[in-house]
């Protein structure tokens, strides 16, 4: 198998090379764009294959794979937060500021666009961002907002956003965010026990307590 790159903008990871990878083997390949350059398309033994990124090739034969790259006529630069709520559940919020690559100016009018995948490379989610102060060039993603509740795994994840023009003019970033969530505090059968002890040591005081000023109230009579 062999990585390469097409001309100047970038690298790929693996780094260009020819790599005896054993028939059926899975590779995952990334391209790296240099600063002022923005990763275009693969092409797969001379045919385009689009901009999946990073791609995961199936090792079935003698391939070629290249990476290309063109100088972005946009800037994208992608923020992001997270929120642990109960268990698993996740809240993601995303930001993402997208610029004319010449003026700096802000962008009102791209289509943006975001992909969440797993460190397996498997597709959680796609939905679009929005901007939210017309003239600004913020465009905001929250999951809670469009899909109610994000569950997510334990593990990597990676959030690539990309910023595009009718004209073809396109750029991307990518996130990688941790998913970790604290555990909630279990209740335990000693914990059962004990409360179970406790309720019943009150109950007992409680009918004792009666008990005896029922006597009291006998004996006088």
């Amino acid at each position: 198998m062999t990585i390469a790159v097409d001309g100047v903008g970038g690298t790929t990871q693996p780094v260009p090379g020819v790599y005896p990878y054993a028939e059926g083997t899975t590779v995952a390949v990334t391209a790296i764009p240099d600063t002022g350059y923005n990763f275009d398309h693969w092409t797969l033994d001379g045919v385009d294959i689009g901009d999946v990124n990073p791609y995961y090739l199936l090792v079935d034969a003698d391939h070629t794979l290249i990476a290309y790259f063109n100088p972005p006529s946009l800037s994208l630069k992608l923020s992001g937060e997270l929120d642990y709520l109960l268990m698993e559940n996740v809240k993601l919020r995303l930001s993402a500021l997208v610029k004319d690559a010449t003026t700096m100016e802000p962008v009102s009018n791209a289509d943006v666009t975001i992909s969440i995948y797993d460190a397996d490379g498997g597709l959680w989610l796609s939905d679009i961002m929005v901007e939210r102060l017309a003239g600004t060039g913020i465009y905001e993603w929250e999951s809670e907002k469009t899909i109610r509740l994000l569950r997510l795994e334990k593990g990597v994840y990676l959030a690539h956003v990309t910023a595009s023009l009718h004209g073809g003019q396109k750029a991307s970033d990518i996130l990688e965010f941790h998913v970790d969530p604290p555990q909630e505090p279990s209740i335990t059968l000693q914990t059962i026990l004990v409360a179970a002890i406790v309720g019943v040591t009150l109950i007992a005081s409680a009918w004792y307590m009666d008990h005896r000023r029922l006597t009291r109230k006998l004996a006088r009579a």
